[in-house]
Formats: C-alpha cells, structure tokens, sequence
C-alpha cells in the first residue's frame, strides 16, 4: 500500500489565508463585514469539524482585526504581509501541549511550519509533528497563565491585537480561570476561540461567546480546491473529496492513496469476513500489520470515509451521479447495495475503534483480528435476519 502525504503548495510570501477558506462564502463575508463596522464581538467561537476550515479562517479574521489597509484584509500592508508568514507580534497563539510545564511560546517555530505545511490539521497531525502521538492533549494551568499574561500586554504594532486559542476543548476546568477575561476582554483584544468540539466547552465559555458555525465542504468543492492548490489530477481529487466526509484535511490524507490498492485490500478483507476463513482473515492481518503506522491510520480514515459515504449514498441517491463513473464510484454503488445503514454504521465504528487504538500503540495484530471477528459478524447479521424470515 503505497501512500505520499499532499500538501497545500504556499506562496513564498507565506500563505494566502483568505484561498483556503474552502465553500464558506457566506460565513467569511459576514465576519468581514463585522470587522469593516466594528460589530465583530471580543470573543468568537468558530467551530467546524475535525481537520476542516475554522483554523485559515481564524487567521484570515486576525489578518482581517490587525490589517491597517482599507478593504480589510488588504493582503498587501506590513500587518498583513505579517500575519501569512505568522510573524505578527500582536497575534498571539495557544494550542494543546503533551507536557503539563510547556508553554505554546516555546513550539511556535513547530507551530509555524505545522501550519504552512498542513494548514487543515487536526490534533493528530499536530501531535505528529512535535513527535507526541499517542499522548494526552492538555492545556494546563502553566499555559492558562501565559495566555493571561500575554491577553494584558497592550498591542505592539497594530491597533489591536488578537489571541487565538485554537482546540479550548483541552482547557477543561482550566477554562474557569479564564471567564472573567472572556466575559470581559482587554480593551483592542479580540480572542478567537477555534474548536472542533464546541460541546465540549463549559456552558459558562460557550454562553459567552459569539458562535460562528463553518460548514462541511461539498465533494465537488474539494475536488476543484485539489485540482487547483495541490496539483491533483481530477480522477485523483474527487475520489479524494468523495471519501473526505466534508473535510479539507482528509481529502489531503487522501489524496496520496492508492485507491484501487485500497479497494482490492478492502474487498479481500470483505470477503474473508463474510465467509469466515480464519486462514484467509490471518493473511489479511499480518498483511495489515506489516504496513507502516501512517499507511494503517490512513487505510481505516479511508475506509471510514468510504462508508461514511455509502450512507451518503443510501440516503441521497442524487450524489450517485457526481464524481462520473469511476471505479471507486462503482465500488460504493455495489456497497450501497450489500449493506445496510447499520451494517455501514457499525463497521465504521469499529475502524474507528482500530484507529484510536494504533494512535495509542495497541498491538496491531490483535487489534485488527478482533475488527475482523466483528466485522464477520456484521456482515452475517443481514444474511441472518433474512433467513429467520424467510
């Protein structure tokens, strides 16, 4: 199973946030407009899903807060210009840490180049950047009081200055040590909270600020941003976009895969399950755990974007039509036919299961033997149920 990591290619002047603002016209008019009249409130919420739009667009607002041109952001003056290359010293950033003691100031230069590199991530791509996968996300009391201090500095070069606080889900109860500040920021402060899990905020942080909601991106909106940012041939981005469940990051992961590989994977997997070979199912996990760590989280996202869109499929048959008659789309069609929605449902949950448990260096032969024991059982259940009909 070969796989490549696509990237979004930068400019040299740093990266043009405002272009990575994928399928969310609407939302980014209003905030401009909300910055242009002064509306825009001192704490914002913007929450998308896992790996999606909210982290540019966090930015692209803070280039927009600290931009001194007229048509905000100009792109073109010293704050701008500043605020591509994540220079600017009145935008300040906090994130998830592994270590209690650390501070985010000290793993900006990461931070950074994490950022132009895979400006979608989630915490997975961020904690396998630092060389952390597999440990507990916190931002702890040490990194509370840094954004504290940093929150009553007075702005340097612009006329405000902007915090960013990207996941506040990992704040926990540390979150109450800041309510007083979020409820009433410093004067020229805007503090911009960018999360993938609003519901796992305080009540008492979430009643404070202005939500603003990001939406999944459509398919054939990733398809055209792959063709045109990362270079992809358009066979290659829409299968791509057809399994990124509506996020940019995915789509990225995706991108690099070999699709027919993983369908003949897939389908060898299918068909051992169904009919319960141990021999043939034993192959398929040793195959499976002789696969470098990257290659086995990115096969389960695959499979877990394929089912997520075979449901898709099952409930809006309209979508059948949209990515032309490739081979993937033939795949999910036959799937869409063999399995029903809780068959899909369930053996997502398992691949999901899988991948949380190689993120935290389970035994990958165990592992995936228990997935193939369930998913046996999954497949069968439809047949099962027919025959006690019948």
């Amino acid at each position: 199973m070969e796989t490549s990591k696509a990237t979004v290619h930068p400019k040299a002047a740093g990266i043009h946030w405002q272009e990575l603002l994928v399928g969310q016209d609407d939302l980014w008019h209003g905030l401009r407009e909300a910055v242009a009249t002064g509306a825009l409130p001192q704490l914002s919420l913007l929450a998308g899903l896992p790996g999606n739009v909210q982290l540019p667009m966090a930015i692209a607002l803070a280039q927009a807060l600290l931009c001194s041109g007229g048509n905000k952001p100009c792109g073109t003056c010293s704050h701008c210009r500043q605020v591509q290359r994540l220079v600017h010293p009145d935008l300040h950033f906090s994130f998830p840490l592994a270590k209690n003691k650390e501070l985010s100031v000290s793993h900006y230069a990461k931070w950074r180049t994490a950022l132009h590199k895979t400006p979608f991530m989630d915490l997975t791509d961020w904690f396998a950047g630092l060389g952390e996968e597999g440990t507990q996300a916190n931002i702890a009391v040490a990194e509370v009081q840094s954004i504290l201090e940093r929150l009553v500095l007075r702005p340097f070069s612009a006329a405000c200055k902007v915090m960013l606080i990207w996941l506040p889900e990992y704040l926990g109860r540390e979150s109450n040590r800041l309510l007083k500040i979020f409820e009433e920021a410093p004067q020229h402060t805007f503090i911009l909270l960018v999360t993938s899990n609003p519901d796992a905020l305080l009540p008492t942080v979430r009643s404070r600020a202005q939500l603003f909601r990001v939406k999944a991106v459509p398919p054939q909106t990733i398809a055209a941003f792959l063709q045109e940012h990362a270079d992809a041939e358009p066979d290659a981005a829409w299968q791509a976009a057809l399994l990124a469940d509506g996020k940019l990051q995915n789509a990225l992961h995706l991108l690099g895969t070999r699709s027919t590989d993983m369908m003949d994977h897939l389908s060898d997997l299918f068909k051992a399950a169904y009919q319960y070979k141990p021999k043939e199912i034993s192959e398929w996990v040793e195959w499976f755990a002789k696969q470098h760590r990257e290659d086995q989280k990115q096969f389960l996202q695959w499979m877990q974007g394929l089912l997520s869109f075979v449901l898709r499929r099952k409930y809006a048959p309209e979508l059948a039509g949209e990515a032309g008659d490739n081979a993937l789309h033939q795949y999910i069609g036959r799937l869409a036919v063999s399995l029903d929605a809780g068959q899909a449902e369930r053996i997502s949950d398992a691949a999901n299961d899988c991948l949380a448990g190689i993120q935290q260096n389970a035994n990958v032969r165990l592992l995936m033997t228990d997935f193939s024991i369930a998913l046996s059982r999954t497949l069968k259940s439809k047949q099962e149920q027919l025959t006690r009909i019948n």
